[in-house]
């Protein structure tokens, strides 16, 4: 059961997250270290007049824009990962409760070598059918095998074809 779930390659971990976070986020400090310790709006405004491109406004507007876009992507996919993650941990949380409440018979059980009783935890006899049924999904029907036909019923004849 536990070979069933499968993750999608695409699933981004949390791990690929804080790491796309904190690269936008260095990437943005760099810009901003760049524009105030180099003179960097003269060397811009240099570029642009000699290609009379853009004003500086321009430029920084894009700029900022570009930054916040990809900040906001990126905890965007953040906040996606956290959805994911807390599905994943109800899901799991429901699967652990359903492999505490599948009913299976293990172990030893004393069992009545005359009557065939089973004795359960708190010393109680049952009957073998209703101990298993209470224990298990399985549910009985009741016949009788041609060795007790003959023994109980022996003017009576079984023919092996016929049901």
């Amino acid at each position: 059961m536990r070979d069933a779930t499968v993750q999608s390659p695409k699933r981004p971990t949390a791990r690929n997250l804080i790491l796309e976070f904190a690269a936008t986020f260095i990437c943005s400090a760099a810009v901003i270290f760049i524009a105030v310790r180099v003179d960097f709006p003269k060397l811009v405004m240099t570029v642009f007049q000699q290609y009379g491109a853009l004003e500086m406004e321009a430029f920084i507007t894009g700029s900022l824009f570009l930054v916040t876009a990809l900040t906001a992507f990126s905890v965007r996919r953040l906040i996606a990962f956290r959805k994911v993650n807390a599905v994943l941990m109800k899901r799991n949380a429901e699967l652990e409760k359903a492999m505490i409440e599948i009913k299976e018979l293990r172990g030893l059980i004393p069992i009545c070598s005359v009557c065939k009783k089973i004795r359960d935890d708190e010393d109680s006899w049952h009957q073998i059918e209703a101990y298993i049924e209470s224990h298990s999904h399985a549910e009985f029907t009741h016949g009788i095998c041609p060795e007790c036909m003959r023994m109980l019923y022996p003017g009576f004849v079984v023919h092996k074809n016929a049901r």
